[in-house]
């Protein structure tokens, strides 16, 4: 789970905001170009967060979650990317977490 917390500079512009995770081999290549979606049954390399709608007065968490799908995958590589043309982003407590697998199985 990748979290970053933004908003936007200035007292009269508000913006919109997303990040972009890829998985990277050795040579810090992008595994697989293909965008992975929620409930979606193809893998992909690269997901990407809902778009934020950001204004200056307050944080808002940006969170996307994603699954290492492929075995050469040996980094990850994070774009931050504001998506409203003549704005500024502030970006802030980036984190990165591993979050245990879930599964149907019952003991």
């Amino acid at each position: 789970m990748f979290t970053v917390y933004a908003k936007a500079s200035g007292s009269e512009v508000d913006s919109l905001a997303s990040i972009n995770l890829f998985e990277l081999d050795s040579n810090e290549e992008v595994v697989n170009w293909t965008e992975e979606f929620d409930y979606n049954t193809i893998d992909g390399g690269i997901k990407s967060s809902q778009r934020v709608g950001l204004n200056e007065t307050e944080w808002k968490q940006i969170q996307v979650k994603k699954t290492i799908k492929f075995s050469n995958t040996a980094k990850l590589g994070v774009r931050f990317e504001n998506n409203k043309p003549s704005s500024t982003i502030f970006w802030d407590e980036v984190s990165l977490r591993k979050v245990l697998a879930t599964t149907d199985t019952i003991p």
